[in-house]
């Protein structure tokens, strides 16, 4: 007699197979369908408890849908353009040591440049640009008008500019 597990399959999978055939087919064609269906339900055999899945219609449709996605992904073929193929000319995702360097002085001067500003220019100009905060909330924390803060800040910024381009 066969056990509780073999007649809730035979049983599912006689409602079922029919209609996850065609499903299967839709999606990937006659030809591959049959083998994708086979991938289904021995996914769904594999199961340690086949009785605890709730919906095993939605569980059957989810795999064969996933087993169809993932054979789609993998049959797709990967077409390189020539030039994609030449490798030696594609640029590194990576900083090269050069521009590594290069920026490493660049901070280190913008760093100076700073330093050669007034005090409250300097302070106006890092709350602004590198603390993220708004003219009114820098003119309350300094104890000036926020046209004063706007001041401040277009002059420090100018002359960054200016000694960068040095």
């Amino acid at each position: 007699m066969p056990n509780r597990k073999t007649h809730v399959l035979q049983k599912l999978y006689s409602l079922h197979n029919v209609e996850l055939r065609q499903f299967l087919i839709q999606r990937v064609g006659i030809q591959e369908a049959a083998d994708l269906l086979q991938e289904t339900w021995l996914h769904f055999l594999r199961l340690a408890d086949v009785e605890a899945v709730h919906a095993p219609r939605a569980f059957l449709y989810k795999t064969a849908a996933n087993i169809a996605t993932d054979y789609s992904r993998k049959k797709r073929p990967i077409n390189f353009t020539e030039s994609e193929l030449e490798h030696d000319d594609m640029p590194c995702p990576f900083p090269t040591p050069e521009s590594i360097a290069d920026a490493h002085w660049q901070f280190e001067r913008f760093t100076e440049v700073l330093q050669e500003l007034p005090s409250r220019q300097q302070q106006a100009f890092i709350m602004n640009k590198m603390e993220g905060l708004t003219h009114a909330e820098i003119a309350i924390k300094i104890g000036i008008s926020e046209k004063s803060v706007q001041r401040l800040i277009m002059k420090a910024f100018q002359h960054c500019i200016k000694q960068m381009a040095i």
